[in-house]
């Protein structure tokens, strides 16, 4: 879980790679939680990061290139449409239905975001594909972009021939009833 537990986990950690390599890490992956990267310099770090990205699309030969660029159309006031073709296509042909994605998290961003929005305020037409935003369009355009994000991850996992490493049902109620995460949640729907 998250907070504190996840915190003193990541500590306990780092004092036994410390105690044995005489340094921090540079690099903390996370299942489910993404990667941590640390540099005192702040190029340093983001170019750090840059390199961990290149290396893992070169592992799983993944064309950094073909990451899709994200994009929605305002059709009224607060109501935008999905415009990113990839998220479209891959939406149309019901592989990624409304309870998958919202049922079997990869990430909390996942539960964040998603959960009491898609199915409500964001709709997927099952026919087309395109999503339908209700919602100022700082909240539409992190929903595009965390369901292209899930979708291109796991993609990528299935033609890997990898198996999806779902977040438990603790992991995701610890995340559903978390104060902080609601308060995030609070702060994407600000405009």
């Amino acid at each position: 879980n998250p907070g504190s537990r996840l915190t003193a986990e990541i500590y306990k950690k780092m004092q036994i790679f410390e105690k044995e390599h005489h340094k921090k890490p540079d690099v903390i992956f996370l299942q489910n939680h993404g990667i941590i990267v640390h540099a005192d310099d702040m190029q340093v770090c983001f170019d750090l990061h840059e390199e961990i990205n290149q290396l893992i699309c070169q592992y799983f030969s993944i064309d950094s290139q073909k990451y899709p660029d994200v994009k929605i159309e305002e059709i009224n006031e607060n109501t935008y449409v999905s415009n990113t073709e990839y998220l479209i296509n891959s939406l149309k042909d019901g592989e990624y239905s409304t309870e998958l994605l919202l049922e079997n998290p990869l990430y909390p961003d996942q539960i964040v975001y998603l959960r009491d929005v898609l199915g409500e305020t964001a709709l997927i037409d099952k026919q087309t594909g395109k999503l339908t935003y209700k919602m100022p369009y700082k909240q539409a355009i992190l929903l595009e972009e965390a369901l292209t994000a899930i979708i291109f991850i796991m993609n990528n996992i299935k033609e890997n021939q990898l198996k999806v490493q779902f977040m438990h049902d603790s992991e995701q109620d610890f995340i559903k009833n978390w104060e902080s995460e609601k308060y995030r949640k609070e702060l994407s729907r600000k405009e």
